[in-house]
């Protein structure tokens, strides 16, 4: 634990979030998370999760840590036992015996790391950032393979033909008329990625009122951050 007491506040999103949730799929490894406010168990979002999500074929299996917070939560076991899934419980401090899903925590870490610093972006932008991270994962090919998890769930490539830098400066129009012919009529933002499932509308930073919107009417300065002095190129 931190002695510097400020740092949790450095660190805590625009809406208050403090952790994440990560599952890995074992067949198409597939990674899907969602970001949270406190470490207590995700009850409500694992049973909605599974809801959606678990197959309907037999030995179904889940591997986790034997914290309190997972592997011995009641509440966690229930939807689980739901489900039919048999729980599966690593060895103390031996998080290699689950690898597909503790692996990516070191690759969420770095990837995150680099996008905020990349756009020199304050700490409290890091949820957006954990969206486009996941995202931009599933979307890769599996080593060794030329399936990305995307694919072998929906049989369908995630199409990143709009993808632009993370971070960089945006011009977005915004509703209404033009107050002037000649007036000035767009507003500086920062890029913060795409909502769910697709990639027309995108989530930016409205620098004049620091609130986060969805917008489709943008232009994008790659080039452009709020990094200080600016790159050479």
């Amino acid at each position: 634990q931190s002695k510097i007491t400020t740092r949790f506040d450095e660190c805590t999103g625009l809406n208050s979030e403090t952790c994440y949730v990560t599952i890995t799929d074992h067949y198409s490894r597939k990674l899907q998370g969602v970001t949270r406010r406190s470490k207590e168990p995700p009850i409500k979002w694992l049973d909605r999760w599974l809801a959606r999500n678990a197959p309907d074929v037999p030995d179904k299996y889940v591997v986790m840590d034997q914290g309190g917070e997972l592997g011995h939560c009641p509440e966690i076991l229930e939807p689980l036992a739901k489900h039919h899934f048999a729980v599966c419980l690593t060895g103390a401090d031996a998080s290699y015996q689950n690898g597909p899903s503790e692996r990516p925590h070191q690759t969420i870490g770095d990837a995150l790391h680099a996008m905020l610093l990349g756009g020199a972006l304050a700490a409290k932008f890091w949820p957006c950032a954990f969206d486009l991270c996941l995202r931009i994962h599933n979307a890769l090919p599996i080593q060794g393979t030329d399936d990305s998890p995307t694919s072998r769930c929906t049989k369908h490539q995630d199409d990143f033909t709009n993808l632009r830098t993370f971070g960089c400066r945006v011009w977005v129009r915004p509703p209404g008329k033009r107050s002037a012919k000649l007036a000035l009529h767009a507003k500086r933002g920062i890029f913060l990625g795409y909502p769910p499932d697709t990639t027309k509308n995108v989530i930016w930073c409205d620098l004049e009122t620091k609130r986060v919107k969805n917008a489709v009417h943008v232009r994008f300065d790659e080039g452009m951050s709020n990094v200080n002095p600016a790159p050479p190129n």
